[in-house]
């Protein structure tokens, strides 16, 4: 059983509009971050490393852009839903309206303990991704150092192999 059309032409809409916004403010984050990194003093990346401020810059801001655009849209959806069920309820039944309007402030104390304990638990895996994000970026600014060093075993050990193959493994006397 599918919803009718007009309903899914809505819901496009809905998801595509949300969807712009969230790329909007995913951008304004991004650049009003990176114009501070900018601003910074030398010490500031002295203490930071560079991992943990890329990740701030790509990671966090996507999704700290992400929960806006979630609570804003579910809290919209959320109202429109408990008021028009309430209403609906008054309407039937001014009992059942009564008690839809008592449950509600219970329904809230509930939710907000339940967003306090998504936000901890939100600040430990952003806190892993950028520990995580510390040592990609680490080891990938340094593979080109590690090449180098490689390359220049390479060409010691080529060297000192044509070196002992060309004088018949005799040392030269001086």
């Amino acid at each position: 059983i599918h919803p009718p059309k007009h309903i899914q032409v809505l819901d496009f809409w809905v998801y595509y509009l949300f969807g712009l916004v969230q790329q909007s403010i995913i951008r304004d984050l991004r650049l009003d971050l990176f114009r501070a990194l900018l601003r910074m003093e030398i010490g500031f990346f002295d203490a930071n490393k560079t991992g943990e401020i890329t990740s701030r810059l790509t990671s966090d801001t996507a999704e700290m852009a992400n929960d806006l655009t979630w609570v804003f849209r579910f809290s919209l959806e959320a109202l429109v839903r408990i008021g028009g069920t309430i209403s609906y309820m008054l309407v039937r039944s001014w009992r059942l309206g009564l008690l839809a309007i008592a449950i509600v402030p219970i329904t809230a104390i509930v939710n907000r303990y339940y967003a306090r304990f998504l936000r901890q638990n939100q600040k430990s895996v952003q806190t892993a991704l950028a520990g995580a994000n510390v040592v990609a970026t680490e080891c990938v600014s340094s593979i080109r150092l590690v090449c180098i060093f490689w390359i220049f075993f390479r060409i010691h050990t080529y060297t000192t192999t044509t070196t002992t193959t060309t004088t018949g493994g005799c040392e030269e006397n001086e």
